[in-house]
């Protein structure tokens, strides 16, 4: 864990004073892909670049850019793993889901144990 701290390429994870923890994704190609398909979207709907205040997961049904309320973004993701034809791709996002995280090689090293374990037990009961 020590070794990725601070390291860019790796998923960093803090926490500030109030106990809130702020996940900042690592810069492999599938973030930097994802966050591109984000930033068009953003485009589309708001006719403007996302600046740094934007969220980057937004309403779409808003007329403002709002954040994407964490009950109506679990749910679209629990629609998405149903439509998923991959069993263990389903399996993830379902754990994902359940978990409110997802725990990957590139990001496994800011978990405790005890939430990796939470997480493949999730994997593993939805891959059944």
């Amino acid at each position: 864990m020590n070794r990725r701290a601070g390291d860019r390429r790796f998923v960093q994870q803090a926490t500030d004073a109030q106990g809130r923890g702020t996940v900042m994704p690592g810069q492999g190609p599938q973030v930097a892909d994802a966050l591109r398909q984000q930033e068009e979207l953003f485009r589309a709907k708001f006719g403007r670049q996302m600046g740094p205040g934007d969220p980057v997961f937004f309403d779409p049904d808003a007329d403002e850019p709002v954040p994407l309320d964490e009950g109506t973004m679990l749910a679209e993701i629990r629609r998405a793993a149903e439509r998923m034809p991959d069993p263990r791709m389903r399996a993830y996002l379902l754990a994902f889901a359940e978990c409110g995280y997802m725990v990957t090689e590139a990001n496994q090293h800011t978990f405790s144990a005890h939430q990796i374990e939470a997480f493949t037990g999730a994997v593993e009961r939805h891959a059944r």
